[in-house]
């Protein structure tokens, strides 16, 4: 996180802002304003924050790796902090991440690149349910429809699909 200040007096601020605060923008109007209000600015400071590994986890990674358990780590952090994550929990080692072994863009992707590499598709259907009378014959109407859901993970290419499964270790948010 970066923290950044400049400092401006009334008038000048109500010259940056105009008549912005009452009306709704246009994303170019925006845009302008923003690069306004940033115009200028001094670092103050740049923060990181790091969410340690719980306590064990390392160890337990071990412990599936030694009975023979492939770890595999699904996330919803961008890919780098992914791979990271990983490397400090022992899910991936330093060579895995060597892009010149075979098949080394199959270790570490974003469900996306997993879903285009194995042709996959998510097919959601929505059906009306049909009412369904009590043991009285009197029905369940509420006046609202009820839907049923289902969704499907199709897989096209199931031998790219096993190829992949068997060096993928980490998989991070598209």
């Amino acid at each position: 996180m970066l923290v950044s200040f400049r400092e401006v007096d009334v008038d000048t601020w109500n010259n940056i802002i105009g008549d912005t605060q009452d009306r709704r923008l246009s994303k170019a109007e925006e845009n302008t304003l923003y690069d306004s209000i940033e115009h200028g600015l001094t670092m103050a400071a740049i923060f990181f924050l790091k969410d340690p590994l719980r306590p064990g986890v390392r160890e337990a990674v071990e412990k599936c790796h030694r009975a023979g358990i492939n770890v595999r780590m699904l996330t919803g952090d961008v890919l780098d902090t992914a791979k990271a994550i990983s490397l400090e929990a022992g899910i991936l080692k330093p060579e895995d991440l060597d892009p010149e072994q075979e098949d080394a863009q199959y270790v570490c992707m974003t469900g996306e690149e997993f879903r285009k590499a194995i042709d996959g598709k998510v097919v959601m259907t929505k059906k009306l349910k049909e009412k369904k009378e009590d043991e009285d014959g009197s029905d369940h109407d509420d006046h609202a429809p009820k839907f049923e859901i289902k969704v499907e993970a199709k897989i096209e290419n199931m031998n790219k699909f096993r190829s992949i499964a068997k060096k993928l270790k980490v998989m991070a948010r598209s």
